[in-house]
């Protein structure tokens, strides 16, 4: 019969618990202004009737595909 050795963590310091919650936080506010970027970007995007679309090289279709896109996929 094999045993299970468990291993006893220390408890989280502090200091180590302020600084993850502080990491965690820049993340968010991070990805909270890509995904404002993105709904801006898609936004104007969708507003650009065909000439433009053609100058830029893309076609009514793809910006629809874009447009559809929830905001957090890239």
């Amino acid at each position: 019969m094999q045993t299970l050795n468990i291993v006893m963590q220390k408890p989280m310091g502090q200091s180590r618990l302020k600084a993850l919650l502080a990491s965690a936080i820049k993340v968010l506010y991070i990805r909270q202004g890509i995904y404002k970027a993105r709904i801006k970007g898609r936004r104007e995007l969708a507003r650009l009737d065909r000439h433009i679309l053609a100058d830029v090289g893309i076609n009514p279709d793809e910006r629809d595909k874009e447009c559809a896109k929830p905001f957090w996929k890239a």
